[in-house]
């Protein structure tokens, strides 16, 4: 049924998919210039893995950057920040000697969240458990349970 003067539903629809043409076309060079694109980024990281097994293999002071930006802390597998700079780390040490020392901590098992409760301890639960992880890694203080009466919390003991 048609009105005089009025296009019909057919004649709509046919305009419509005129006027979408071009933007259809656009959208299908984009999708194939963007599985280019993802085609040569693929074959560039193969070939970057590949160098970096090869200079793994020949010289052992070879430590990839991964991407890391200068100047932006790390983080570890859990998402936690790295230890800000070797002067914390240092400082976490000197303290933890003087606790160690004055019978504080010792044979005790201790969280980074008791840590940070410590008048003494400048850190905060977050930065303490940063620091434990480093020192850790260090094997200055051992993982002696994950999984306390708080939940999931890591035990530590000096060393």
């Amino acid at each position: 049924m048609s009105v005089d003067g009025l296009p019909t539903v057919d004649s709509i629809d046919t305009d419509l998919a005129s006027l979408a043409k071009p933007y259809r076309d656009l959208l299908d060079e984009v999708e194939r210039d963007l599985a280019t694109v993802q085609s040569v980024a693929n074959l560039l990281r193969e070939n970057r893995n590949k160098l970096r097994t090869a200079l793994r293999a020949i010289d052992p002071t070879f430590e990839p950057d991964h991407g890391h930006k200068p100047g932006v802390p790390k983080k570890n597998g859990k998402g936690t920040a790295a230890v800000a700079g070797k002067r914390t780390t240092e400082q976490a040490l000197d303290l933890l000697a003087t606790l160690k020392a004055s019978g504080a901590l010792n044979g005790e098992r201790f969280t980074a969240s008791d840590l940070a409760r410590r008048d003494d301890w400048p850190w905060s639960q977050s930065y303490s458990s940063a620091i434990l992880n480093e020192l850790h890694q260090r094997g200055v203080v051992r993982l002696d349970q994950v999984g306390g009466p708080t939940g999931n919390a890591k035990l530590y003991v000096l060393v």
